[in-house]
């Protein structure tokens, strides 16, 4: 019995679950075992997003301190953001499992078939989407995580042309909101707008942390992650490789109206979908490494600028 079935029974046994873990893989393989972080060039990944998920684990010391040092409403910032803290360390672990999965996937195949190979391409390109979609949260996640440091300033306020392009309302922006406009989108308007108000605090411990999120929005690996999810769900959105569907350029007309001889072959290639799925997979590994280069940066700064706000 695993220790998830057993604290099914009992949830007592719950107390001694591991604050950090990375999982098997989910898909079949011929034995042998899944590649690792190491083996996939995440470990400093890994060891980043398990630190993420202890600075989590230190939630209600950290609470006291702001308690005793700031008073009940912005110790319950803090609270906020030594969850919000867990929440992302958690996001880059399935980021990472996914990474795995897509490893496989990308290896020699077990099943030399047609509908095999149709089906290894959608799984890969789900792992990938779902991996871009984690990565995408974790950075909202970071992002409002930063507002919330910022919001421990005895005198924090949202003035309407910021509250605006944050596209937040100052009444609901309290601690453990779940209003909508109580959370930002992590994009670079919003960190932009951070930026300003840490440069008002003239405090440079809220800045590096700030100067950090900012660092991330604009590597070139993350801006292609967001174009990337949002041409895949907001636009022409091709089918996977492996099956019979069609390319869009150059359409049938096109090609009729400049004389070009038309026929209709069978095993036409089906070259969009190829690229999809490649594109895929790449954006997201991508995106993922650029995210794990500044998670333990972030976190560095993140306590400091929790602090700076005693004097």
């Amino acid at each position: 019995m695993s220790h998830q079935e057993a604290a099914a029974d009992d949830p007592s046994l719950l107390c001694g679950a591991p604050s950090s873990v990375v999982g098997p893989g989910l898909v079949p393989r011929d034995g042998g075992r899944p590649p690792l972080c190491e083996d996939l060039g995440l470990d400093g990944t890994m060891k980043a997003a398990f630190a993420w998920q202890t600075f989590r684990t230190r939630g209600q010391t950290l609470e006291i301190h702001a308690l005793l040092n700031y008073g009940k409403h912005r110790s319950d910032w803090v609270r906020e953001i030594t969850g919000l803290a867990g929440m992302i360390g958690e996001l880059v672990i399935v980021a990472m499992e996914a990474e795995s999965e897509k490893a496989q996937l990308l290896g020699t195949p077990t099943d030399p078939t047609a509908s095999g190979y149709a089906w290894r391409r959608r799984s890969l390109r789900f792992f990938a989407e779902g991996q871009s979609n984690y990565l995408v949260t974790t950075g909202h996640l970071l992002a409002n995580l930063v507002l919330r440091v910022l919001a421990l300033h005895p005198c924090f306020c949202l003035p309407e042309p910021l509250a605006k392009k944050l596209q937040l309302t100052d009444t609901k922006f309290v601690p453990f909101s779940d209003h909508r406009e109580a959370w930002l989108s992590g994009n670079r308007t919003a960190c932009r707008v951070m930026a300003v108000i840490a440069r008002r605090y003239a405090l440079p411990e809220v800045s590096a942390l700030v100067s950090e999120l900012g660092v991330l929005q604009l590597d070139p690996r993350w801006q292609q992650l967001e174009k990337h999810r949002g041409g895949q769900y907001h636009r022409w959105r091709t089918e996977s490789a492996g099956i019979a569907a069609f390319d869009r350029q150059p359409s049938l007309a096109t090609r009729l109206l400049t004389g070009e001889m038309v026929d209709f072959p069978q095993d036409e290639p089906f070259l969009d979908g190829e690229r999809v799925v490649d594109d895929a997979a790449a954006v997201s590994r991508l995106a993922l490494e650029a995210l794990g280069e500044r998670l333990q940066p972030m976190l560095d700064r993140l306590e400091p600028a929790i602090w700076a706000f005693r004097s």
